[in-house]
Formats: structure tokens, sequence, C-alpha cells
């Protein structure tokens, strides 16, 4: 189910994506390129944020819930485990995702020859998007391992 639900996601941010940039290169703005592709990379950077908070929150219920029904040890090691890789595996997905929308805003902004400060913008906004979704990576990595400690300590 999940798996699914990641593919359908990555095939909404490419179809999203593939759509914008060819708008964006007849556009011939460059300042209007950087605002959709930043715009369009902070999106990505929300929703895989909100999925990341989603696939904690459902980890460590699992934990908890392993946890009061007297699991093992390694039960809960193994659900902790898995619930960190499926956060990173969103959060390296929706990295592709701000990478795709940064790479075709450049490209678009290399085939209107934009002056350098068009490029530092788009990459300061790839770099902020980045950062948001490593952010979340960090905070929901964190929760999971609290609650495995908190689930071992018990």
């Amino acid at each position: 189910m999940t798996l699914r639900f990641t593919h359908l996601l990555a095939a909404f941010f490419a179809a999203f994506t593939l759509a914008v940039a060819p708008a964006l290169a007849q556009d011939g703005d460059p300042g209007q390129i950087v605002r959709a592709a930043a715009a369009a990379m902070q999106e990505t950077a929300e929703r895989t944020a909100d999925r990341i908070h989603e696939l904690a929150a459902e980890g460590i219920e699992t934990i908890i819930r392993l946890d009061n029904s007297d699991a093992s040890d390694r039960e809960l090691i193994a659900a902790a485990r898995h619930a960190m890789g499926r956060v990173n595996h969103a959060a390296r997905h929706g990295n592709r995702h701000v990478g795709l929308i940064a790479a075709r805003a450049a490209h678009a902004l290399r085939a209107l020859h934009a002056d350098r400060e068009f490029f530092v913008a788009l990459g300061t906004a790839r770099r902020a998007a980045s950062q948001a979704i490593g952010n979340a990576r960090h905070r929901a990595n964190a929760a999971i391992q609290e609650a495995l400690r908190e689930a071992l300590d018990n």
C-alpha cells in the first residue's frame, strides 16, 4: 500500500514538474521562472514534510502497539528501523523532486541566457526546500528513536 502511494505521489510530482517547465520556458521572464520554481519546490517540501510526519506517526503508533503487546526488543527495534526507512525513503523522494524542478527551471533559464543572479536565487530556493525536508526527516527519526527508547525502557 505504501509503495503504491509513493509511486502515485511520484507520478503526481513528475507530471506537475513536466507540465510547469515548458510553460516556464515559453514565458521568457527569468524572474517568473525562478518564482514559479521556488513555489513548486516549496510545495513539494511541504507535502514531503507532511508525508514524513504521517510516516513517523504511523511508526510510533506501531512501536507503542508492539510495546503494549509485550513484543521483544528485537521486534521493537525492527519496527523502528522500518519506520525510519520509510521516513528516509520519503525524504529522498521529495529531494529528488525538488532537484527535478530546479533542473527544469535551470534549463529554462539557460535557454533564456538569464543572468547569474537568477541561478543563484534558484539555488537558494532549492537549498531551502531541501533543508526543510531534511529538518522534517531529522525530527521524525528523532521522534521514532525516542519512542523506541521509551518502549525498550518499559
